[in-house]
């Protein structure tokens, strides 16, 4: 139970308040709920679970020559667009990636400038976002046409055009508004110039942003703004892909998970079991994709669930009355 809580019963009853005790035991329950899904996620390198999400939506095939050459893509060209992705979500940089990877700095930079530009980038997390759209449990958290904007700032290292700064956030920051709809994935992320008159909304849905940004002492480095447009991008998929469509489908899979008592879970429920959980994630492991490796990890498709720790029979989550 979260520590602003502690005294929550405490002060209901000394208060007379006999409704805080329902929706108390509705929180444990939903936080029990949400802990123990979690905790069922299987532990997987962000680069693994790329390769394991493009072989459910195939979202790496949107990444197309400028040229407008088309062919079939290669595992080695496939291995570069994944390293050039997390390059730019991590802000790592190629140069950094190259020795991390393998692969040299000089093909990245190619792989970058035919391959990951703006548009495809776009192409690619629409289909992450209409895959996320079709998971049954994606409809529970709500119809997928309410939206909404969290702002968040990152710190920027050395010059740049749109950086602003601001003393409330002690230097210079570039601003980015994710746009979210209701069923958590982000749809589409736009840089803009700080100024000091700007709202603040939550950023809970975004936490996984930062964590992924750990290079370069969690700073945006390029100075321009379609740089810095194609490096917001760059973030936005790999975050629908683990906060949003990947987490949701291991999610409806340890519902159903048959080493756990069966249990009869309400919409109602489901629709608060966010799938924000990144803990399992490892976003700075050491990136040497090789993708015929970790597609034959899977089993039939899927990785195994971590062990339940569930023990009692009949366990049902289920509303109080």
């Amino acid at each position: 139970m979260p520590a602003r809580y502690a005294d929550y019963l405490a002060r209901a009853s000394k208060s007379g308040d006999d409704t805080a005790f329902r929706h108390y035991w509705e929180m444990c329950t939903v936080l029990a709920l949400r802990d123990e899904l979690a905790s069922l996620l299987p532990f997987v390198p962000i680069a693994s679970l790329l390769i394991e999400l493009n072989a459910r939506t195939d979202f790496l095939a949107r990444f197309t020559h400028a040229g407008g050459r088309k062919s079939a893509q290669s595992v080695e060209l496939k291995r570069n667009i994944l390293a050039v992705l997390i390059a730019g979500a991590t802000s790592l940089g190629l140069t950094r990636m190259s020795e991390a990877c393998g692969v040299s700095c000089d093909t990245l930079a190619w792989t970058q400038e035919w391959y990951v530009r703006e548009e495809t980038l776009r192409d690619a997390n629409t289909v992450i976002v209409n895959h996320h759209y079709g998971l049954e449990l994606a409809g529970k958290f709500g119809g997928g046409t309410m939206p909404s904007s969290d702002g968040q700032r990152f710190p920027v290292r050395g010059k740049s055009l749109t950086g602003r700064d601001m003393v409330i956030h002690e230097g210079r920051v570039l601003p980015a508004y994710p746009h979210v709809c209701d069923q958590w994935p982000t749809y589409g992320t736009k840089q803009i110039v700080a100024t000091h008159r700007e709202g603040h909304k939550g950023e809970s849905p975004h936490a996984l942003r930062p964590d992924l940004h750990y290079a370069q002492q969690s700073t945006i480095a390029r100075p321009h703004l379609q740089d810095q447009t194609e490096q917001a991008r760059c973030h936005t998929l790999p975050t629908n892909s683990v906060t949003t469509t990947w987490a949701a489908e291991y999610y409806r899979t340890g519902i159903g998970e048959p080493r756990s008592p069966r249990r009869d879970i309400p919409d109602e429920l489901l629709s608060f079991t966010a799938p924000g959980h990144r803990e399992n994630i490892n976003h700075s492991s050491f990136i040497r994709a090789d993708i015929q490796a970790e597609l034959a990890k899977l089993i039939e498709g899927w990785r195994p669930l971590r062990p339940t720790t569930v023990t009692e029979p009949g366990t049902s989550f289920m509303p109080g009355p």
